[in-house]
């Protein structure tokens, strides 16, 4: 006979009416997320029933005496209890007149005081001005384990404030319950994000971003690489990477190594960002190179050459985050990384000095190998392993092998990577000859330089497949929107500086390889 007041009629359910409301939903959800455990609820619909087994939640409901006599332990709960203390609209036991809803039997008080001893609560939507049974319910409790909340829309009737002032409980302004339970599950599931532990291994944090890239998660994303780049400047402090420790052979091969190591997570994370992130510049990712650039303190103490090596991750972050933007042909991102981007060179305060990251990277490149050039007693060990030209671009070539295994998820194998690396490099020089050119070459450390695209096949510079590519691409219709980004005036890119400055590089590179083939 009460179906037809609970049950929705096929037009009433295309009306949404007599359906779950979103804070039915949003209660299923913590449910299912193993947050909440018990449902008491005085109303006789199966609303919430409803709402659980869409997420596939078979609940224990108990609305009668008996069922409350034969229920299993609270501790043994396999999913949810629904407890239903005034009935179900199909059973023929349905508390709603004043008398009835003056006690309850022996077995639902058992079970509620059981409840409201051992169990946090959220008040929500309940007067307590009819239901005298259940307060007295509450008002024989007298342990406070744990927090009562108590939601309000605005006055509160005398018997509520009773017993929110006997149970102590935390009274909540809320607009409604829809929103209420919204916020809730929506602050319940950034806790859980901000407590997830670091991922266990590289995999499993590239699988975390691609989610949160493929959700539209941006926040979610900004606090994965946040948390993993504060890890990693964590790691790098001077403690761990002393600067006056002995100049030797191993010392510089196993700080490397252990550089790498330091930056492996990170530098996946940036490859996998800027390659499947789309081609908007994102601030964030120059704070995140900024920080891991950064001096990490004075250069007045210890030896110089680990001075200059601290500088060995943020190459390898900005190297990630160009290889995956030029195999991405993200350009707009690599203008944004080489050219938008300004590192510290100076730990020091009052000297400190900015530069643009195409410069930092070029000519902290340069005075790593060339310090190891300069003192190769030292280093014979390390040189004797590699071949001439090897060792003439040496921290390239470290660079190519520590970020090999970061792309092997992301590129086809072994020729893209090589090809993408090599690629990057010579972009890099060519935006580093446009800055050097503009400033004739004044307060640069170094010349433009060449990279193991140079020094690899030096005896066909001409004949380079990235050399030749370019000079397609610039005849192109499409250059202006590709590469083009990296050469701009104004905003709109600029042809003729851009041939200018490769025909002025190219002619810098193939000087330099005459020199070094002979």
């Amino acid at each position: 006979m009460l179906a037809g007041y609970f049950e929705p009629s096929d037009e009433e359910r295309e009306r949404g009416l007599k359906q779950p409301t979103a804070a039915h939903r949003k209660i299923a959800e913590l449910v299912v997320k193993g947050y909440v455990r018990i449902i008491v609820t005085t109303n006789f619909d199966r609303l919430v029933e409803t709402a659980l087994g869409e997420l596939g939640i078979e609940p224990t409901v108990i609305s009668t005496s008996a069922q409350a006599e034969g229920a299993i332990p609270l501790a043994h709960i396999s999913d949810c209890y629904v407890i239903k203390p005034n009935g179900d609209y199909k059973d023929s036991q349905l508390k709603n007149t004043p008398e009835e809803l003056a006690d309850y039997n022996q077995g639902l008080n058992r079970l509620l005081d059981q409840v409201l001893d051992e169990y946090g609560l959220i008040v929500c939507g309940w007067s307590a001005q009819h239901d005298k049974a259940l307060r007295n319910v509450s008002e024989r409790c007298k342990s406070r384990r744990f927090t009562t909340y108590w939601c309000s829309r605005g006055h509160l009737t005398d018997k509520a404030q009773r017993l929110i002032k006997r149970r102590e409980a935390q009274v909540i302004q809320i607009r409604d319950a829809n929103s209420f339970f919204e916020d809730l599950v929506e602050s319940v599931v950034g806790l859980e994000e901000v407590r997830q532990p670091h991922p266990v291994s590289v995999e499993a944090a590239i699988g975390r971003v691609k989610r949160y890239i493929e959700d539209d998660r941006g926040v979610q994303a900004q606090d994965l690489l946040t948390n993993e780049t504060k890890r990693v400047c964590d790691e790098l402090s001077r403690e761990k990477f002393p600067v006056c420790s002995d100049l030797t052979p191993e010392e510089l091969e196993g700080r490397i190594e252990r550089y790498r190591a330091a930056t492996e997570t990170l530098c996946a994370l940036f490859a996998t960002a800027y390659f499947y992130g789309g081609a908007k510049p994102n601030p964030n990712w120059q704070r995140y190179l900024r920080w891991v650039a950064a001096p990490r303190g004075s250069e007045h103490q210890g030896e110089t050459l680990w001075h200059r090596l601290e500088r060995f991750p943020g190459l390898l972050l900005l190297y990630a985050a160009g290889i995956a933007g030029v195999a991405a042909h993200h350009y707009s991102l690599l203008n944004d990384l080489l050219l938008g981007t300004k590192i510290d060179t100076r730990a020091e305060p009052d000297k400190n000095q900015e530069w643009q990251a195409a410069r930092w990277a070029v000519e902290y490149r340069h005075r790593v190998q060339g310090f190891i050039k300069l003192w190769p007693e030292y280093f014979k060990p390390v040189w004797e392993r590699y071949m001439k030209w090897e060792y003439q671009e040496y921290l390239s070539l470290r660079l190519y092998d520590a970020l090999h295994e970061t792309f092997r998820g992301i590129l086809l194998g072994e020729a893209e990577y090589e090809k993408c690396f090599d690629r990057f490099e010579y972009l890099l020089a060519l935006v580093y000859t446009r800055l050097y050119n503009q400033h004739k070459g004044v307060g640069f450390w170094c010349p433009p330089p060449l990279g193991l695209f140079c020094v690899r096949s030096a005896a066909i510079y001409d004949r380079l497949p990235i050399v030749q590519q370019l000079e397609e691409e610039v005849k192109g219709q499409d250059w202006s929107v590709g590469v083009g980004r990296l050469f701009t005036f104004n905003g709109v890119a600029d042809p003729d500086e851009f041939e200018e400055t490769k025909r002025s590089y190219d002619a810098h590179a193939k000087e330099e390889c005459v020199k070094f083939r002979d």
